[in-house]
């Protein structure tokens, strides 16, 4: 079962998008990046805008070893 969580990477990113589990591995649907704005305020943007759409719906793998935490949106 995949739900929307936010993935921190260790290059510091921080990801939303539906998250699914496997063994050693996250596969992020329709995944967004989350950017820092205004003081308390956040923006999101396409995470990877210039891959194809396509190809991120179907979800972009990412090994668990690249990720610091994942946790649920308030």
């Amino acid at each position: 079962m995949s739900e929307v969580k936010i993935v921190r990477l260790q290059t510091g990113e921080e990801i939303i998008g539906k998250v699914t589990e496997k063994d050693d591995t996250i596969t992020l649907s329709n995944p967004a990046i989350i950017i820092p704005a205004d003081e308390g305020r956040i923006g999101i943007a396409p995470y990877l805008p210039y891959c194809d759409d396509e190809e991120l719906k179907k979800g972009l793998e990412l090994s668990k070893q690249h990720v610091i935490f994942i946790v649920a949106p308030i």
